[in-house]
């Protein structure tokens, strides 16, 4: 499993959160992330400082339709995600910024 996280200016990592990514073609992914990212400013205030990527939130696991949903959960628990601890995790869209594609 990875991990996103966030670190201070000093490079130190304040919290962790678990993480997995998905390819969905050259320019996208998305990610699911568990974790209450609420004292953070939310997901995508967190993923919002990277210079290379656009991340917008498209809600929690159980909030995407039935058919993604399964899908989710399927890949996550392909990857032995902890269900138990972080049972709905959140789900961004990841894009690339075109300039930056090879």
């Amino acid at each position: 499993m990875e991990y996103l996280e966030l670190k201070d200016s000093k490079g130190n990592v304040i919290t962790k959160w678990p993480c997995e990514w998905f390819e969905l073609n050259k320019e996208q992914q998305f990610a699911c992330v568990g974790g209450d990212f609420t004292p953070y400013g939310g997901i995508g205030n967190i993923l919002a400082d990277h210079p290379q990527v656009t991340a917008q939130p498209i809600g929690k696991v159980s909030d995407q339709n039935p058919a993604f949903e399964c899908q989710i959960r399927n890949s996550l628990a392909s990857y032995e995600w902890d269900f138990d601890t972080w049972p709905d995790p959140e789900v961004v869209l990841l894009t690339i910024k075109r300039k930056n594609i090879k």
